[in-house]
């Protein structure tokens, strides 16, 4: 067992709450690892000594693969050892093998938080305090004397997607350079855009949500009904409604319901429980 407090073993029953949970707050590696495995015994000191030299900022926790067999194989494990990353919920990387101290330092830099930016922070002060407008203007200015800081890019366009300035908040997301559109909090932005445009200047869910009941195939209602519950956080019913448009039409306007399920799992991660079901659920329907 593993005395470290940034180093412990876990199991299947402890991996939603000590990984997948706690990652929202930092981000934690899985090894998952054997007895028998030679490259294990070679990965495992040097893995942990980069851990504990990066001074919080990363957990590592440890699967032993032969008392886990079924979890690892739900998990796709299929050499050891494997190491993934979760940050905010999900595997936002991962890598296979005995990497050399020079490699993980590597792996494990692109996902260490950059230091607080000032301007991000004051924006942030001033939106607290409802000065929406003022943070806006702020970060611009910044992204002007800064343009290839992706960071003040993104606050800009959280901002603007608050304030519902989403044409400029689209704009502002389209201006990243293609490898920095993959970026997590990139993807969850684009996301939760996409769901703001589809509700855009539409009734109320209560509305939408009678409307519905009243007639059953008014897709259009769904779809928009689905978009206000993923803004209310209510991810299943939003799941529900956009399965029930799969169901009936697939291709209504240009498959949305199916690119809007693929959003609300950006914006889940793929190892929430919900995603899992209705990843099914949807294939299923598609086929």
């Amino acid at each position: 067992m593993h005395q470290h407090p940034l180093i412990f073993d876990v199991d299947e029953n402890a991996f939603e709450p000590q990984v997948i949970d706690a990652s929202r707050e930092i981000p934690v590696a899985v090894d998952f690892w054997a007895e028998w495995c030679a490259p294990c015994r070679a990965l495992t000191p040097v893995l942990e000594k980069v851990v504990t030299s990066l001074a919080g900022q990363i957990r590592l926790a440890k699967v032993n693969t032969d008392q886990n067999q079924r979890f690892a194989g739900a998990l796709g494990i299929r050499s050891l050892p494997t190491v993934k990353l979760f940050k905010d919920a999900r595997v936002v990387d991962e890598f296979f093998g005995a990497y050399p101290e020079i490699q993980l330092r590597e792996f494990f830099a692109g996902h260490l938080e950059q230091e607080p930016n000032a301007v991000s922070n004051e924006a942030e002060i001033l939106l607290r305090s409802g000065n929406t407008e003022q943070a806006m203007a702020l970060l611009r200015k910044a992204v002007v004397e800064d343009p290839e800081n992706t960071r003040l890019k993104l606050d800009l366009a959280a901002v603007e997607i608050a304030h519902g300035d989403y044409l400029k908040a689209e704009a502002t997301l389209r201006e990243l350079p293609l490898e920095k559109q993959q970026d997590d909090r990139a993807k969850r932005l684009s996301a939760l855009l996409h769901f703001h445009l589809l509700c855009k200047g539409s009734p109320s869910a209560e509305e939408l949500a009678h409307m519905v009941e009243q007639d059953p195939k008014n897709l259009d209602a769904r779809l928009k009904l689905s978009a206000r519950r993923v803004l209310e956080e209510d991810y299943e019913d939003a799941m529900n409604q956009l399965m029930e448009v799969i169901r009936r039409n697939k291709r209504f306007r240009d498959e949305v319901a199916r690119k809007s399920m693929l959003s609300i799992f950006e914006l889940l991660g793929r190892e929430n429980r919900l995603v899992e079901r209705y990843r099914s659920l949807m294939a299923t329907a598609i086929h």
